[in-house]
């Protein structure tokens, strides 16, 4: 018993073995070369948080207390700042070292992030496996050095004071077979390596690419194969974007939108033109602050709003430079002024620009709103529905509705002396519309109504399949729960019983009688005080009197929305591999991505140094 105690003792290090207590020197001289590492770690570490670059053009050799002719890098910088600073332990330890002994190497830096990037990892695959439930969410795309990164990130519900919903970003992962299997097998085998559990998986957040989201092939079906628990869930903000890119194909609000990027990116390319611009916008408003147009978002077709708002506000100063330039002869990359002022002073797009900008004020909420991490997938299919019926609405009522944006774009004609007439009626029309009446009627017809049918149609579409999966599972909630009778209480337990056999606790039996208990306890609630989503309601449910019902708010709330955070790491990867850190190794990149994003995860110098003590060293560092 006191041989078992002894060594407990010695693991835990809070008793020294017998080597260290018969050579008090050697303690001695271990914890002075930890703590001649610590100057460097901390180095490391603060290069990894703030995103810079660590080595330099020549970053080799001993470090030189005076400034070097080249730059070699932040990392030498830093140390070089310590030593001037009077870190005498640092000064010690490089001049004590022996040329391979200097801790200053790009593979001692690469072992250092790794092990930062390991303790940031294993805190989060600890809360993920804490929570239980989770979905992965991921995506693919292509750095700067032609590599297909792979981002994996998990969506799970984590308990501090009370619950709450995060998405966490994992690693990334170079991969060369981007078929579905491929894909199923790279994100099953790096989850498990990393330690996560994959039997608590029940979401799969994806884009719409066929390799991810095919029926049978599909990275989402493979994965379904091993694991028929884990829903699918198709990106919210990608069917919301493509269901705008499908009704802007209509002729007239196509080539509104083309117009004006070739407009943006004259006077963005051109330095003359956009002084120009700015002047005409000065001296008209002197205190305006947007002086220069918005490049458009290439990905985000919602993001389009605040282009397509700042060209409508200053549309008036936009023709009256054109014009100046057209006079002066001036052209950029081959583009004449006179053209692109021909092309935005014709009735068709005045009236374009006018119905469209209305329309994505409505839609930008919502894409915004799918884009948090913290988004319900029932509140994003109830905004979504208050956003169809709204655009019914002006569809159901165009008349009215039209009357003010017409007058809205009659208006902005007048400005400039243009006549908002439609183009000339002919017998047999097959190029373009052909509607009988006066400018009003004509543009309501040929562009108002097409534009409303298709958008209405493409978000009936895109949201349908996020409808049914959310009918599958929205009855738990009070909202709901409240409105069911005893057949539907049934059913819905049925439907749970299908897709979630083994999160069921005990018979289906006794979850109907649970459902029922759940059901009268919603009813007793006020209406204004019952929870709409899964995760106010997982905070407001008693995990004891009610357990599957827990267990499924919890299911509930886990799955994806949208894979916004995987977008986001591509961003971050953006920074951190630049054209000119184009080599970065995947460890490398993984390490100081995670020291990057989470800056709220602790990372202290003498952990990083209890994992590089594992390792034999030059210098003796285990404790």
């Amino acid at each position: 018993m006191e041989d078992g105690q002894n060594f407990k003792l010695i693991y835990e290090k809070r008793k020294s073995d017998v080597i260290s207590e018969i050579d008090k020197g050697r303690k001695i001289q271990q914890l002075e070369n930890r703590h001649k590492l610590i100057p460097i770690v901390r180095a490391v570490l603060l290069c990894g948080r703030q995103g810079l670059a660590l080595r330099g053009h020549r970053d080799q050799g001993s470090l030189s207390r005076k400034m070097p002719v080249e730059n070699d890098g932040n990392f030498r910088a830093l140390l070089r700042y310590a030593l001037d600073n009077g870190d005498q332990a640092l000064a010690n330890h490089l001049n004590t070292a022996g040329a391979n002994s200097t801790y200053l190497s790009y593979r001692i830096q690469n072992e250092i992030i790794d092990a930062a990037g390991k303790q940031i990892t294993t805190n989060i695959v600890q809360r993920v496996n804490k929570s239980r439930y989770f979905s992965v969410i991921a995506d693919e795309s292509t750095d700067v050095s032609g590599i297909e990164q792979f981002s994996i990130c998990a969506r799970f519900v984590d308990k501090m004071d009370e619950y709450k919903i995060r998405e966490d970003f994992l690693c990334f992962i170079p991969v060369e077979d981007v078929t579905g299997k491929g894909l199923a097998n790279t994100l099953l085998t790096t989850m498990e390596n990393i330690g996560i559990n994959l039997a608590n998986m029940r979401g799969q957040g994806y884009d719409g690419a066929r390799a991810m989201s095919g029926k049978f092939n599909g990275c989402a079906a493979k994965v379904r194969e091993l694991y028929p628990e884990d829903i699918y869930v198709h990106c919210a903000n990608h069917n919301l974007n493509l269901a705008i890119t499908h009704a802007c194909k209509i002729s007239s609000i196509r080539n509104c939108i083309g117009t004006i990027k070739e407009v943006v990116n004259f006077f963005r390319l051109s330095n003359k033109a956009g002084l120009v611009l700015k002047e005409k916008i000065q001296v008209s408003c002197p205190s305006a602050k947007p002086t220069r147009l918005l490049k458009f978002c290439e990905t985000r077709w919602v993001e389009h709003l605040d282009s397509l708002s700042l060209f409508n506000d200053v549309y008036e100063h936009i023709c009256l430079s054109l014009e100046y330039l057209d006079e002066n002869n001036l052209k950029t990359i081959g583009v004449k002024p006179h053209a692109l002022l021909a092309s935005i002073k014709t009735p068709q797009f005045i009236m374009a620009l006018t119905v469209v900008k209305p329309i994505f004020s409505i839609m930008k909420n919502l894409s915004v709103f799918l884009q948090k991490e913290d988004c319900d997938l029932s509140l994003c299919i109830d905004y979504a529905n208050h956003v169809y019926d709204e655009i019914n609405e002006m569809r159901c009522d165009s008349d009215l509705k039209f009357k003010s944006l017409y007058a809205a774009a009659k208006e902005m004609a007048d400005k400039l002396d243009i006549n908002l007439a439609p183009p000339r009626n002919i017998g047999i029309q097959k190029n373009r519309d052909n509607y009988e009446g006066g400018p009003e009627e004509y543009f309501r017809r040929s562009i108002f109504h097409p534009f409303l049918d298709h958008l209405l149609m493409q978000l009936k579409i895109r949201f349908l399949e996020h409808r049914e999966l959310l009918s599958k599972i929205q009855n738990i909630l009070p909202t709901k729960c409240s409105e069911l009778n005893t057949k539907e209480i049934s059913e819905t337990v049925n439907t749970f019983a299908k897709e979630w056999p083994i999160d069921i606790k005990g018979s289906t039996d006794d979850f109907i009688a649970e459902m029922t208990m759940w059901h009268r306890h919603c009813l007793n609630m006020s209406k204004d005080k019952r929870p709409r989503t899964f995760i106010e309601t997982l905070n407001y449910c008693n995990s004891a009197l009610y357990p599957s019902i827990h267990t499924f708010l919890q299911i509930g709330a886990t799955l994806p929305v949208s894979v916004a955070t995987s977008e986001r790491s591509f961003s971050c990867l953006r920074r951190l591999k630049t054209y000119l850190r184009n080599k970065t190794g995947e460890e490398r990149l993984n390490g100081l991505m995670l020291l990057n994003l989470y800056r709220d995860v602790e990372v202290t110098c003498e952990e990083v140094i209890d994992i590089m003590a594992k390792k034999p060293r030059r210098i003796d560092l285990v404790l």
